[in-house]
Order: structure tokens, then C-alpha cells, then sequence
């Protein structure tokens, strides 16, 4: 069984997740206690958020080197990508 776990990903999550609540349930003053580091890592994660999506679709327009090769089918593409990251990073 150890080594299905360590294997998969999904399976750790879902451990971590279900071992945090019960935590989270057995010890209330000490997960209080823990809310500021939690909201500090929420907020660095969602500063990392726009320059991430920024660096793709950079990267992912310089990878495109002529659109005309790629048709009209990889001009809608990039379109709707940056599209969309830009309407995510709102």
C-alpha cells in the first residue's frame, strides 16, 4: 500500500487533505493560530499567478514563430489563449 502512495499523487493529496481536517477539527486553537501563515501562503501564491501567465504566453507566442504556417487554426489559438490569461489575471 506505502508504495502505491508514494506513487501517486492523488492519493497524497487526498491524505493530506482528510489529515488536515481531522487536525484541523482535534486542535481549533492551534489551527487559529496557523490562519496568518495560511493567508501569508495564499497570497504569495496568488503574486506568483500574473507573472507565470505573463511568461506563457511570452513564451508561448515566441514558440509560434509565423502564424502564417500555422493557419487560421493556430491564429484562434493564440487569440484565445491570451484571451483568456488575460481575463484570469483579472
Amino acid at each position: 500500500m506505502w508504495q502505491k502512495l508514494k506513487r501517486s499523487l492523488f492519493l497524497q493529496v487526498l491524505c493530506a487533505l482528510f489529515l488536515g481536517i481531522a487536525v484541523g477539527l482535534a486542535f481549533h486553537d492551534f489551527s487559529l493560530a496557523l490562519k496568518p501563515l495560511g493567508d501569508g501562503f495564499i497570497s504569495l501564491i496568488k503574486m506568483l499567478i500574473a507573472p507565470i501567465v505573463f511568461c506563457v504566453v511570452v513564451l508561448g507566442i515566441y514558440g509560434a514563430n509565423d502564424i502564417k504556417k500555422m493557419g487560421k487554426v493556430g491564429a484562434k489559438t493564440i487569440l484565445y489563449f491570451e484571451v483568456v490569461t488575460s481575463i484570469a489575471l483579472i
